[in-house]
């Protein structure tokens, strides 16, 4: 009786073994397995999710890389010891990692140090689209790219095939750098049936180039016009038309008033969309937090946005808690004063808010606001108003500052940052 009874142990030992072991396996449920991928500061990872020019597995590829980046030995524990069923055969054949990649890849992982998180940039991606299909590429300036070609059909996948390559691989190099914060990717189906064609793109200098014998205006104008193509190529509306979509209530006529620059002929249309949303701030901040910060995230690729955060999470108390202030309206000697230091920063990459030396520029505001490497104007304001790693919270203050009555706004293109934009404000 003795014999049978372990062989029944042993048979429901094993098989119970292998139920785990399989369930284990599950990829997409690794949280359930390793419950320290649950805390909130991993919530970062997802920069790419409002990415609407982003497919699935593309947004997936900066969620695992960010993974990564954020806790390599957690990582490799979780995605090369424990979980591994994105590494199964793919329709062609072929896996990823044999068994001394793996153990090659783990030991570089758990020697390796946090990074912080990167975010997609929609010019970059596009681009690595449009390379991807052997198109001609005529939409944005660039200069010099770094591509690298690979046929695999996850995001999870094409991450671990470039982490397993050489250390002197350009592709690796770009993922692994802690100076990298931005690259283009595209993953899309070939001609051939079974086959995906992954590209990653990453240009030797910012994807917008300031020309020499270009002026500030032109290269606003041509980047818009670009911009504009794209949006209507790839049907991305606009966020003034889609976040009231979202919020109905922004639909209510008394918040019209907040259109002060609509008939300013000294500024361009995106400028204008600058004071539209910081005057939507000023005259309904509840509503502006919660529409923003909690319902319509789509702007958002850069911010850490949960409300734990110490930066989101104050900007949302105190608009909550903040009565209206007034709506802030064009002056044309702030334009000026804006316009002038935002030229003069950008042709040098200078940052900050003393006026440079033969600029020509003088100061003629009560308060100002700077803001580098975001063009849109939502996104320009949400940066102010977040103030992400400062400390004073000086731009927040300004923006949301009652005894500021009038607003000078200029968006320039930035030798380092691509763009920077300045705020005067006055009284």
């Amino acid at each position: 009786m003795r014999k049978p009874f372990l062989f029944v142990v042993f048979v429901f030992f094993i098989g119970f073994f292998g139920i785990a072991k399989n369930s284990f396996a599950q990829c997409d449920e690794f949280k359930k397995w390793i419950p320290e991928w649950k805390e909130q500061k991993y919530s970062s990872a997802n920069t790419a999710q409002y990415a609407d020019y982003l497919n699935d597995e593309e947004k997936q590829f900066y969620y695992f890389l960010n993974l990564m980046r954020l806790n390599p030995p957690l990582f490799a524990e979780t995605f090369l010891d424990k979980c591994t069923d994105w590494n199964s055969t793919n329709s062609l054949g072929y896996v990823v990692m044999f068994g001394k990649d793996t153990k090659t890849l783990a030991s570089e992982l758990k020697r390796l140090r946090p990074l912080p998180v990167i975010s997609p940039m929609r010019e970059e991606c596009i681009l690595a689209a449009c390379y991807n299909k052997e198109e001609k590429c005529e939409n944005f300036q660039v200069s010099g790219t770094s591509s690298s070609m690979y046929y695999e059909n996850t995001g999870m996948r094409l991450l671990m095939s470039i982490l397993k390559s050489q250390s002197n691989s350009q592709a690796k190099q770009i993922l692994l750098s802690n100076k990298t914060d931005y690259f283009g990717i595209s993953i899309l189906p070939t001609l051939k049936k079974g086959e995906t064609s992954a590209r990653l793109t990453k240009f030797d200098k910012k994807v917008l180039e300031i020309k020499e014998n270009q002026s500030g205006d032109e290269i606003i104008e041509d980047y818009t016009e670009n911009v504009n193509e794209s949006n209507e190529t790839l049907g991305i509306k606009p966020y003034q038309k889609e976040f009231q979509e979202v919020v109905p209530e922004w639909k209510n006529a008394k918040y019209t008033i907040a259109y002060t620059a609509q008939s300013t002929d000294y500024l361009t249309e995106n400028e204008k969309l600058v004071y539209y949303y910081l005057n939507l701030a000023r005259l309904n901040p509840p509503l502006f937090a919660e529409t923003f910060l909690v319902k319509y995230k789509k702007w958002n690729s850069y911010e850490n946005l949960s409300l734990s955060d110490y930066y989101t999470g104050s900007l949302y108390k105190t608009m909550k808690n903040m009565k209206p202030v007034g709506v802030l309206s064009p002056q044309k000697d702030l334009f000026e004063s804006a316009r002038c230091h935002a030229i003069s920063s950008g042709k040098k990459g200078y940052v900050g808010h003393t006026r440079l030396p033969n600029s020509g520029c003088k100061s003629k505001f009560a308060g100002e606001c700077c803001s580098y490497g975001q063009f849109d104007a939502l996104e320009i304001v949400m940066q102010l108003l977040v103030d992400s790693g400062v400390p004073s919270l000086g731009h927040r203050k300004i923006c949301l500052s009652g005894s500021y009555k009038t607003l000078g706004v200029s968006v320039q293109p930035h030798k380092t940052y691509r763009f920077n934009s300045v705020l005067d404000f006055g009284r």
